[in-house]
C-alpha cells in the first residue's frame, strides 16, 4: 500500500465535512465541492500525525467559506485550488518563525508573547 497525500488530504476534508456537530452553514458543505488539491507529490514534511492533510482541509473549508461570502455579496461563482505544497510550506511559516530570536521550541517564547501582545506592552 503506497501513501497518498490527495488521498488522505480528501479523507479528511470529508470528515469535517460529514461531522454534523461542526456548525458549518449548509452553504460552505455545498461549495466545498467546488475545491481541487494539486502538487501532491512526495510528502516533505514527514510527521505522523498528518499535519499537511489537516492543514489542506481546513484551508478548504476557509476558502469555501470566502466563496460564500463571494458568492452572496457578489455573485461570484468561483472555483478554488490549493496546493498542497503550499500548505505544507503555510505549516512551515509558523515552525520557523520566531520573536526577538526565539523559535516555538524556546521555552521562554510563550512569556515573550503574553508581554507584548497580551499585555499592551512593548519591550
Amino acid at each position: 500500500m503506497t501513501f497518498s497525500i490527495l488521498e488522505s488530504t480528501l479523507a479528511a476534508l470529508k470528515d469535517l465535512i460529514d461531522d454534523t456537530e461542526l456548525p458549518l452553514p449548509d452553504d460552505v458543505r455545498r461549495i466545498v465541492e467546488r475545491t481541487t488539491f494539486t502538487n501532491a507529490s512526495t510528502p516533505i514534511l514527514p510527521c505522523p500525525f498528518k499535519q499537511l492533510e489537516a492543514a489542506a482541509a481546513l484551508k478548504a473549508i476557509e476558502a469555501a467559506v470566502a466563496n460564500v461570502i463571494g458568492e452572496r455579496r457578489f455573485g461570484y461563482k468561483q472555483d478554488v485550488t490549493i496546493d498542497l505544497q503550499h500548505a505544507t510550506l503555510f505549516l512551515f511559516m509558523a515552525y520557523l518563525a520566531t520573536v526577538d530570536g526565539l523559535g516555538k521550541q524556546d521555552k521562554g517564547v510563550k512569556a515573550k508573547l503574553k508581554g507584548t501582545l497580551f499585555s499592551g506592552e512593548a519591550n
